[in-house]
């Protein structure tokens, strides 16, 4: 097999699993806004006044003026959250370990995370980095 069918063959492995990606994306990434609400409506964050709302695939969560967006990437392949007055988080949604027949999983920064491990990733600056009125408690942040 020459390099052209190879390099075709990778083509449509790589297609194969995008395609694969797209069929869970919406549910994992209703899994990850449960887990995030699941931190948002915590008894101990009562006193921040969190509030959300947003449509199916593009959630937010709102604290005063300060806002993150949590939504699906238009591939599909991605979710992305974004503050308001701060940095954004890139999750990626790819085959864990393995990519032969292997499950779908969250990764961030190229390692996989569990739901509450993303929904803290993405909600921890949110709550108290950057402009946050609760930041005071992690100067260097």
């Amino acid at each position: 097999m020459g390099w052209v069918d190879q390099r075709y063959e990778q083509y449509k492995e790589a297609v194969s699993h995008r395609d694969a990606v797209k069929l869970v994306a919406d549910e994992m990434y209703l899994e990850l806004w449960k887990a995030i609400l699941e931190i948002v409506q915590s008894d101990s964050l009562r006193g921040m006044n969190l509030r959300y709302n947003g449509s199916p695939l593009n959630h937010q969560v709102k604290m005063g003026e300060r806002t993150v967006t949590v939504k699906l990437d238009q591939d599909k392949c991605g979710i992305t959250a974004t503050v308001s007055d701060g940095p954004s988080v890139e999750l990626k949604l790819r085959f864990c370990g393995d990519a032969q027949g292997g499950s779908i999983c969250i990764k961030h920064r190229g390692t996989n995370v569990d739901y509450a491990t993303a929904a803290r990733t993405i909600m921890e600056p949110f709550l108290f980095e950057g402009a946050s009125p609760y930041a005071f408690l992690f100067p260097d942040a």
